[in-house]
């Protein structure tokens, strides 16, 4: 476990699953120097980039409806833009280039159930996407993510107490 990175990957990526698009997976790597929890962006250009919010800074600890109403939306605009394949608002993300030259390796879980598994490496030089191959593609299993899964549906399991033989005794019977 620890800190990494997520990466929002806009450049092509080669030997993609059918009907997946790279900038919808939220990639992880732990592979760039000073990981913690940064938003990484590569354009469609293939540049690698820092993006860091300087949008509207809203205090959830106020708890009120129109509060969370006005997150709720600013997430799902957020969400729809990286789906759509669009960079996020320059009012509201400002990006600074990151020169980084070496290898960096990506991950991401993806399909039905989402326990498929893309694994990209990427060598960048000056910050520019040099090269990427896919390393790992292990597809959706349904009877794995079912064993995993057994009995975590979110409910407790259940369970039945039963009385084999009676051999109580009354307190003090000893």
């Amino acid at each position: 476990m620890g800190v990494y990175d997520t990466v929002t990957w806009h450049a092509d990526l080669p030997k993609l699953p059918d009907g997946i698009q790279p900038c919808a997976l939220g990639f992880q790597t732990k592979s760039l120097p000073g990981c913690c929890q940064r938003m990484i962006e590569v354009t469609h250009e293939g540049q690698l980039q820092h993006r860091e919010y300087i949008g509207e800074v809203i205090d959830p600890a106020n708890g009120s409806v129109e509060i969370g109403d006005r997150l709720t939306e600013i997430f799902r605009i957020e969400r729809q833009r990286r789906i759509s394949g669009e960079t996020l608002g320059d009012a509201d993300y400002s990006t600074q280039p990151i020169k980084y030259s070496g290898d960096v390796a990506i991950y991401a879980s993806y399909g039905t159930p989402p326990n498929g598994r893309l694994e990209f490496y990427a060598v960048f030089k000056g910050g520019m996407l040099q090269s990427v191959q896919l390393t790992t593609n292990r597809e959706p299993d349904q009877k794995a993510w079912d064993a995993a899964h057994q009995g975590k549906a979110g409910a407790m399991k259940q369970f039945v107490v039963q009385i084999i033989t009676d051999n109580s005794k009354e307190f003090g019977d000893d």
